[in-house]
């Protein structure tokens, strides 16, 4: 659903930069939709839910099980190394919980230490 979500709002979103709108925002489902055009190929979309974040942080992946594991490690490496998409929503992907919602090097440092550290690292904090 997410990615049908995704898509419609990317297309949506192109529609309008190329009609010229700036910045587009959509009520529906109380669902944020924001985006950039970075080139004519290439829209940056982000959909977001008022309150995406649910039991603990860690969930980069925004996957439904909202499961902690090394797919949401892997997604964090891609995002932080490899010009990977953003997660979906920033509070889950902020593993550490720092006060700034940032997401970055050190939450993947965080998931590593929880997911495979010896001992295990400290759980992810609860969402706020």
């Amino acid at each position: 659903m997410r990615l049908v979500l995704m898509i419609l709002a990317a297309a949506f979103l192109l529609l309008a930069a190329n009609l010229g709108a700036e910045e587009l925002t959509a009520p529906a489902n109380n669902l944020i939709l924001e985006g950039e055009l970075i080139d004519s190929n290439k829209v940056v979309v982000n959909a977001s839910p008022e309150q995406c974040c649910t039991g603990i942080r860690g969930n980069a992946d925004g996957d439904v099980s909202e499961i902690v594991n090394m797919n949401d490690y892997t997604y964090l490496v891609s995002y932080c190394f490899m010009d990977g998409s953003a997660p979906p929503c920033d509070e889950e992907g902020n593993a550490d919980g720092d006060v700034n919602d940032d997401v970055n090097i050190l939450d993947m440092i965080y998931l590593y230490s929880y997911l495979f550290g010896f001992p295990q690292g400290p759980a992810p904090p609860a969402c706020p």
